[in-house]
């Protein structure tokens, strides 16, 4: 899985320089045209659901709760930097020997590369892929003293993704993308995978 993570963003690299270099020269708007910033920038608010490995059971699947996904770049870049803050959460624990918690979740912190593919209609094509930072944690419920981080653990690894935008109107954007990342840490002293399978749902805004 991660040589095909490897080989999604040597295309994500190849399908942006292809792109730039087959390009029409922009032409310059006369006064009567709306002005379109150099910069173009995709902000969302996203949600959607995780499927961890069977180590995780019965916590594999779980609710994701997003936050955020940033993209940016300037309008002649062949490909766009991205930026993404992910959450999910269970009400259960893994089946792990020693674990006790109420509930359980992972976090993704993911920085990479976007190609959006330019179309003529509101529906644009993406791919995407880069490396993380990810997190698994445990954590308890103690009465009269709030949520107790049992165990947490951490690694690093690499994802990729294809969706699509929905430009709705000038500037509110909704869509969807399928995810995939690939980590391993430890958690309650076993090796354990944090990434996983992800749908997301993007609510957002696009300045023009």
């Amino acid at each position: 899985m991660k040589n095909a993570l490897r080989w999604l963003l040597l295309l994500i690299l190849v399908c942006g320089w292809s792109t730039q270099a087959t390009a029409q020269p922009e032409t310059v708007p006369d006064s009567t045209d709306k002005v379109v910033s150099a910069w173009e920038i995709h902000l969302s608010l996203v949600a959607g659901y995780k499927l961890l490995a069977p180590a995780w059971a019965p916590a594999r699947h779980q609710i994701g709760l997003g936050l955020l996904d940033l993209d940016f770049g300037m309008r002649s870049w062949p490909v766009r930097i991205v930026i993404q803050l992910l959450n999910s959460t269970s009400l259960a624990v893994p089946r792990l020997e020693g674990l006790r918690g109420d509930y359980c979740g992972t976090s993704e912190l993911n920085i990479g590369m976007r190609k959006i593919f330019a179309t003529e209609g509101a529906i644009k094509p993406h791919i995407a892929a880069g490396g993380g930072v990810y997190f698994g944690t445990t954590q308890t419920t103690i009465p009269n003293f709030g949520n107790y981080p049992e165990e947490h653990a951490r690694g690093y690894g690499g994802w990729g993704s294809a969706g699509f935008y929905w430009m709705a109107s000038d500037a509110l954007l909704v869509g969807m993308a399928a995810q995939y990342s690939s980590a391993t840490g430890v958690l309650a002293n076993q090796e354990i995978p944090i990434g996983g399978f992800q749908l997301l749902l993007y609510l957002g805004w696009a300045p023009r």
